[in-house]
């Protein structure tokens, strides 16, 4: 499967890869989305994580209220 051209790749704070992310852009469901679909799944997801990271969180940690709170 691996990483393909134009996929996104989703990076932790400390700026490695995140894996855990990674298998989720390689997914079958991700990968039938278009190309805008990607790309605006990718961006609305990185809005979140920099949410949380303001919170001192990484995504692994969020909770229901930390959803709630970005949406609000």
């Amino acid at each position: 499967m691996g990483v393909r051209p134009g996929d996104p790749i989703f990076l932790a704070p400390d700026y490695r890869v995140d894996e855990l992310l990674s298998l989720y852009t390689i997914s079958s469901p991700f990968r039938g989305y278009t190309t805008e679909t990607k790309r605006n799944y990718t961006t609305d997801h990185c809005l979140f994580f920099n949410f949380l990271w303001l919170r001192g969180k990484i995504w692994t940690q969020a909770v229901e209220s930390d959803v709630n709170d970005f949406q609000y």
